[in-house]
């Protein structure tokens, strides 16, 4: 079972680093916000994605 899972996250490895990098440019990409809940929600976004991508690290850890 172990092997086919190291398979399968071996086989995601392209898609696992075109997301990753689409999800960095996302947070790149954010528009700077001059409203107070402009500046809230672009807060929210960046902590989402940067814990989106802290989750996927730990899942590719946990493959390996």
């Amino acid at each position: 079972a172990m092997e086919k899972l190291k398979a399968e996250a071996e086989a995601a490895r392209p898609d696992r680093e075109r997301m990753i990098a689409y999800v960095r440019q996302c947070i790149d990409g954010l528009p700077q916000c001059n409203t107070t809940i402009g500046q809230h929600m672009r807060i929210d976004v960046d902590e989402s994605l940067k814990a989106l991508l802290a989750g996927w690290t730990v899942e590719v850890q946990e493959a390996a």
